[in-house]
């Protein structure tokens, strides 16, 4: 006995379900991540998310941890409006579920004005 899920995506009803395209390619999870990244100054990828992500948050600075920290943050907030909308049949918009990243565009903000 299980959970019957539907094979197409959550968010949008418009394409198959997939982790990239939930994460990366769909309409919704785009328009989050659009705001996640505007906030710490970084374009969105127009392909291969995995090769960019790798590139802005390669290394061990200050800069590079908040990035990565970030995009982990925003990722998890895809996954937790996923498990939402499955398993409690409403949902969010973009715009609420992006709204606890302003920490950060703060700490970027912090840490840009830092000398290391």
């Amino acid at each position: 006995m299980g959970v019957a899920l539907d094979a197409e995506c959550v968010f949008c009803h418009a394409h198959a379900e997939s982790a990239d395209y939930l994460l990366f390619e769909c309409v919704f999870s785009q328009a989050v991540l659009r705001r996640v990244l505007s906030d710490i100054h970084l374009p969105l990828p127009q392909s291969n998310w995995r090769q960019w992500m790798l590139r802005v948050t390669k290394g061990k600075t200050p800069l590079a941890r908040a990035r990565r920290k970030c995009l982990v943050a925003a990722v998890y907030y895809l996954w937790n409006e996923w498990n939402y909308r499955v398993f409690h049949i409403s949902a969010k918009s973009p715009s609420e579920d992006a709204s606890g990243y302003g920490t950060c565009s703060v700490l970027l903000g912090l840490l840009s004005a830092m000398e290391f």
